[in-house]
């Protein structure tokens, strides 16, 4: 199997440098994959206790390099987005938002400072960054999405052009697979595909139809490379092209898992080297009729999505962590 030239140019561009996923070829059947990658995939995470961790993954095998722990992040995370190899944006149950700088993840696991950059507002329950510039959160059914402008953002100056994209999207686990691209996996098994176009304007394609329910945890670096949590150990699924909306071609691997610190919640990201156009989505006569002829719900909808020009967090009710039970591991390619 070799990747077209649109998932080529979609994994150069979630190239991460220094412990980073570059670009994948894969090759090979369903049973064994290699890849030709120039690093490896970088996974943070936190453990029930609070402390940071990091998992190296080599791409091509599926095979875990390393995990570190290391300090305890000295508040309770509730979710967690890599925006590169260095910095994770996490939040509190408290709803605050926190910037992990992490000094080193060689042999060690150590973070050069921990800042809280906004007070309260943020109560996502699953947040993750596309390494495009867009963070995108869910709380209560709603799909948020910022635009981030710096590499170490410093609050309201560097997350911003807040929008809200549309109700119904109740997720179990949510990932960012490219630019303005997201993949979620739903409490009845199925396995979803997203393009974000705009403030209700997405499409939605159903990659699989059951098999998923027993996924707690979802992370993907980009170039169609999926990680599943279930069960207490983690598999790894590749997906040919991302980009068709087609999930007949996502080859399973979950003959040989492996146990990892418990609440994985970002891949790395890549670092940026141009700040993000800053701009306000919208809906053109065009957009408006193809997105009503195209998308489908993702769910019931509760009511009219909001959009905001100011640079604010949403502010819904908080809930308080919990750590769902994986039911049985896929028997087959989910």
């Amino acid at each position: 199997m070799k990747l077209g030239n649109t998932v080529r140019r979609a994994s150069a561009a979630l190239a991460v440098g220094a412990l980073s996923l570059g670009l994948v070829t894969v090759t090979g059947g369903a049973a064994q994959a290699a890849a030709s990658c120039t690093g490896d995939v970088s996974v943070y995470g936190t453990l029930s206790d609070g402390k940071l961790t990091y998992t190296q993954i080599a791409p091509n095998t599926g095979d875990r390099v390393k995990t570190l722990i290391g300090p305890a992040l000295g508040f309770t995370p509730k979710a967690m987005a890599t925006l590169n190899f260095n910095t994770v944006l996490v939040t509190s149950t408290a709803g605050d938002l926190y910037r992990v700088d992490v000094q080193t993840n060689n042999t060690s696991l150590t973070v050069a400072g921990i800042v809280k950059i906004w007070d309260g507002g943020w109560t996502f329950d699953k947040m993750v960054y596309d390494g495009a510039g867009h963070l995108y959160g869910t709380v209560e059914g709603q799909l948020h999405q910022y635009l981030v402008s710096q590499d170490k953002p410093a609050g309201s100056a560097h997350i911003g052009q807040h929008v809200v994209i549309d109700t119904g999207f109740v997720l179990k686990t949510l990932a960012a697979a490219g630019d303005d691209r997201i993949i979620a996996s739903t409490a009845d098994g199925r396995l979803l595909s997203y393009k974000i176009n705009g403030v209700n304007d997405w499409d939605r394609s159903v990659l699989k139809s059951s098999g998923w329910s027993g996924v707690d945890s979802l992370s993907s670096p980009g170039g169609g490379l999926y990680y599943g949590r279930t069960n207490g150990g983690m598999y790894w699924y590749h997906d040919v092209d991302p980009t068709d909306g087609d999930g007949s071609d996502i080859a399973y691997h979950g003959d040989d898992p492996w146990t990892r610190p418990a609440g994985p919640r970002a891949c790395c990201r890549p670092t940026r080297t141009t700040a993000p156009t800053w701009r306000r989505p919208r809906r053109s006569p065009y957009r408006a009729a193809r997105s009503t002829a195209t998308r489908s719900s993702p769910g019931p909808r509760t009511g009219t999505a909001a959009t905001s020009s100011t640079a604010r967090a949403p502010t819904p009710p908080t809930s308080t962590v919990t750590t769902p039970t994986a039911p049985t591991v896929p028997a087959s390619s989910p």
